[in-house]
């Protein structure tokens, strides 16, 4: 299934919206609310518990989509959050985009993996367009021109693997041995790429891994320009303006974003805005054009979540709730 450029510049960011009332903002969903990311972060209406961050997303023809993985419902939700839609979806754990739903189920079959399905979402609710067991304990997903990118590592933490999904059936992309990290994987600017956001701070070079269009092809593009004090990728990264943003760990706990120029072998820091917190989850971009992203702190401050501001140069947060 190889990769077009267009469909990749097509890419949803998963969460991203506008809001009722808050137009050209995006909404997430955090304690049982959903809330706008507009300054204020003023809630909208309450959600079923069993809605996860991931869980939720804009829907073309409603206001949202989302999955109750308690209920086992898909759920199509108004401005007001009433579910003028509802359908049932067994899985223990979903990603929703805008017109395509991943899931998870809840039992690890031996030998087989976890049983994965991915569902494009019509009028008439979730059509069923591939499923299947992979061994992947899941580590981020994306979605971009139909389709959906999977990565994680394997039962016995010996292998890290990006999947790419469609209707046409599941193709390994890249895999290699693991060590102490995670894959985290963004389609930008035409190109599947992806890294690894380590587990502990330490200093180690730093790659972006670009996926070919062919199954097991891939190259890693160092990143240069980054200042003396950084140590590693340590998050998940985005797509703003068509340049790919990682987190970087800082010395002294402090975390920063890093905008990456493409340079085609390498790719060029052109810019690191200090004080970011933990990309927990990317929602999108604003009318303002700046791009909101949830964010956590889980060894500083980790009773706390903020709404993280980027404008491409700076970070500013706002607190979630009391």
């Amino acid at each position: 299934m190889p990769i077009v450029a267009a469909a990749l510049a097509a890419a949803v960011s998963i969460g991203c919206a506008a809001a009722p009332g808050e137009p050209g903002y995006p909404f997430f969903a955090l304690g049982g609310e959903l809330r706008s990311a507009a300054p204020g972060l003023p809630p909208l209406f309450s959600l079923p518990g069993g809605v996860r961050p991931r869980a939720v997303a804009p829907s073309g023809s409603g206001f949202a989509l989302a999955f109750d993985a308690d209920a086992g419902r898909l759920l199509s939700l108004d401005a007001r959050g009433r579910a003028v839609r509802s359908w049932p979806l067994e899985a223990a754990e979903a990603w929703v985009s805008d017109g395509l739903v991943l899931t998870r189920s809840a039992a690890y079959a031996e030998a087989r993996g976890f049983g994965f399905a991915l569902y494009r979402v019509t009028e008439a609710g979730p059509e069923r367009l591939w499923g299947g067991e992979l061994d992947c304990f899941p580590s981020d997903a994306a979605f971009a021109g139909g389709r959906a990118y999977l990565a994680g590592g394997d039962r016995a933490d010996a292998e890290l693997n990006l999947w790419e999904l469609s209707e046409g059936g599941a193709e390994l992309r890249y895999s290699r041995p693991k060590r102490s990290d995670f894959m985290r994987v963004v389609p930008t600017g035409g190109r599947l790429l992806a890294f690894e956001s380590q587990r502990v701070r330490e200093r180690l070079p730093c790659f972006i891994r670009v996926v070919g269009k062919e199954a097991g092809e891939a190259v890693d593009a160092p990143v240069v320009g980054l200042p003396g004090d950084a140590l590693c990728l340590y998050g998940y990264g985005f797509e703003r303006g068509g340049r790919l943003v990682v987190p970087v760990a800082l010395e002294g706990g402090d975390l920063g974003l890093a905008a990456l120029v493409d340079r085609g072998s390498y790719f060029e820091v052109a810019s690191l805005a200090r004080g970011a917190k933990g990309v927990y989850l990317p929602l999108g971009a604003g009318s303002d054009g700046d791009f909101r992203y949830l964010a956590y702190d889980y060894e500083g401050d980790p009773t706390r979540r903020y709404v993280g501001r980027y404008d491409g140069a700076s970070v500013s947060l706002e607190a979630v709730g009391p």
